[in-house]
């Protein structure tokens, strides 16, 4: 395929030997080369790390893309953390305060429930939640985005409905001020919605050749221990 490859390029320019019926065999003739072209550059100690997040990013989206499945499955963390934690009543409440978070005047106690998202850093700590860093720019960081969606809503739907959910006990019925129950909610959210960043994982996983083997085994590890 390699041999093909290089032939296929020398001679793209003529029509003499790239014919209609060759276009398969020529595509499949450049995926071995860029496989090659891999190949080397993990054999290089100080490219390897690089090669190997970029692989880890693509087979992510490849995987979780488009996934509905997966969306409605993750979302299930409500009922298996969140609820033992912060029970029925306020697991149902915080559902409730992330529908309405739309709302410019819906509020818990006297605060706005979009200012407490927005003081809180649920959103802009969204990142953590993914276990991998998006490698995209322009038009493919856009396509990223867009495959990941049904992993991202069920995300922040996961994320903001538990904080929402302590909050509001913690001011109504612990009695705590605003900053106080602001922290606790967001260590509920910690606990229970985990962080994959590489500081939240063990050593073990932080480097890029071990991580790329065990993908989405920190999941598995957060949930043992929950």
């Amino acid at each position: 395929l390699i041999r093909d490859a290089s032939n296929f390029e020398v001679n793209a320019q003529g029509e003499t030997s790239v014919k209609r019926g060759n276009y398969k065999k020529r595509y499949k003739a450049r995926l071995a080369l860029m496989a090659d072209d891999i190949r080397q550059a993990l054999a290089d100690p100080a490219r390897k790390p690089i090669i190997l997040e970029k692989l880890y990013g693509l087979m992510v989206v490849n995987k979780l893309g488009f996934s509905l499945s997966h969306g409605l499955l993750n979302s299930t963390q409500a009922i298996t953390n969140t609820f033992p934690l912060l029970g029925l009543k306020h697991t149902a409440r915080g559902i409730k305060h992330y529908v309405e978070q739309r709302n410019p005047a819906a509020k818990i106690g006297d605060r706005r429930i979009v200012d407490i998202i927005e003081e809180s850093g649920v959103t802009s700590d969204f990142s953590e939640a993914k276990e991998f860093r998006p490698q995209g720019v322009g038009i493919f960081k856009v396509y990223d985005d867009i495959a990941m969606t049904p992993a991202t809503v069920s995300e922040d739907f996961l994320r903001t409905s538990a904080l929402l959910g302590q909050y509001e006990k913690s001011i109504v019925e612990e009695g705590l001020d605003h900053a106080h129950a602001l922290a606790k909610a967001r260590q509920l959210v910690r606990d229970t919605q985990f962080s994959y960043n590489r500081g939240a994982t063990p050593p073990l996983f932080h480097g890029a050749f071990v991580r790329f083997l065990l993908m989405f085994k920190t999941y598995s590890i957060h949930q043992i221990n929950f």
